[in-house]
């Protein structure tokens, strides 16, 4: 990977794009390969980043063999332990979870570090995206609608750029919202002050 990367959009057949997650079935990797491959330009190059828990290994295979069978410009990194320069050097982050999750920490970073974002919808996500404005958000296991949303991101340069923008404005937003809220939640009232003070203890 060139660790170079540019606040630019690239234009559409020098895209790159992340996938970040654990590789394992609910996590949707298999879909994302079959979407990507509907796509009508290809992007340059495609990061699969995430490691394996024992007992996937063969799921790790059967995305290997997906990616030959259909020409995709994929590189597995397995587990990194930094992501930053992954995302920085991408265009797209994708995460296609098939399962409920809590928010998602990694879609942060991703907007953070400039990447347009498309995520699927289960719970959580739609704390800090907001659709068509700072990405783009497709029902759980529907490649079609994937593969749609793929082909906008990728053919349109001008969207993903507006939409990085504003994903970066998004994510420091969020950052400070939950920083002065984590502050209120620990920081004690002028009454729970002068309880403790007078000798006050909690059960």
């Amino acid at each position: 990977m060139d660790e170079s990367f540019s606040s630019e959009q690239r234009p559409a057949a020098q895209s790159v794009i992340a996938v970040v997650g654990r590789l394992a079935p609910e996590k949707g990797q298999d879909l994302f390969l079959r979407a990507l491959a509907g796509v009508a330009v290809l992007p340059r190059e495609v990061f699969l980043i995430g490691g394996l828990h024992p007992g996937d290994e063969e799921y790790l295979g059967e995305l290997q063999l997906h990616t030959t069978a259909l020409d995709l410009p994929v590189t597995f990194t397995g587990r990194v332990e930094d992501l930053e320069p992954y995302l920085r050097h991408a265009d797209t982050l994708v995460q296609c979870s098939l399962r409920p999750e809590p928010f998602r920490r990694v879609v942060w970073e991703g907007m953070r570090a400039g990447c347009a974002v498309i995520a699927t919808r289960p719970r959580g996500i739609e704390q800090i995206i907001e659709p068509g404005v700072n990405g783009l958000l497709v029902e759980p296991g529907d490649r079609a609608q994937l593969t749609r949303a793929l082909d906008t991101l990728i053919t349109d340069q001008e969207l993903r750029s507006k939409f990085a923008d504003a994903a970066r404005i998004r994510a420091a937003d969020f950052e400070i919202n939950e920083s002065a809220r984590t502050v209120t939640l620990s920081t004690p009232t002028l009454s729970e002050t002068r309880w403790r003070a007078a000798g006050g203890t909690y059960a």
